[in-house]
């Protein structure tokens, strides 16, 4: 589960930075179900 906490004010945040910060959860999601070593070949 992702969850983005904070309080966004006029002209102290920039969507730029929540979309760096998205991709990054996303990557290191997507990390977490890679496969550790690669499959045998039967």
């Amino acid at each position: 589960m992702l969850t983005e906490h904070g309080m966004y004010l006029p002209g102290q945040e920039r969507p730029e930075w929540r979309e760096a910060g998205t991709a990054q959860q996303l990557d290191l999601l997507a990390a977490g179900f890679a496969p550790a070593t690669e499959p045998a070949e039967t």
